[in-house]
Parts: structure tokens; sequence; C-alpha cells
């Protein structure tokens, strides 16, 4: 469960059963926030410019 507010702390549960029809309680912790690139940009946009920088580069330290 994420920690939207950053204040609540928050922990959620889920009741599981099993096959034997036994019932038990799944706690779900507090977990960070996923990382998220500038702009929002998706990682194959984000790496494209890196790819296609040090590319040209290697090319043109060989003319």
């Amino acid at each position: 469960a994420t920690n939207y507010c950053d204040t609540h702390n928050n922990v959620a549960a889920t009741l599981r059963l099993d096959a034997n029809q036994h019932l038990s309680v799944v706690h779900i912790e507090v977990h960070r926030y996923p990382f998220v690139l500038p702009n929002y940009e998706n990682g194959f946009q984000f790496g494209e410019r890196f790819i296609v920088y040090y590319t040209t580069h290697l090319l043109l330290s060989f003319t």
C-alpha cells in the first residue's frame, strides 16, 4: 500500500483462503514511491537520448 500523503503510514490486510478452507490474514506494509523519470518519460525515450549522444561521439572520434 503506497503511503500517498506521507502521514498515514498506511497498512492494509487481505484474507487468504487456502485449499483446506483455512483463513489467514496477510498484512501489507507501506512501500516507497516508485521511481519516476523526469517529465514522466518512459525508459526507452529516456535512454534513447544517451544512446544517440554517446554513439555519435564514438563514431565521430574515429574521423
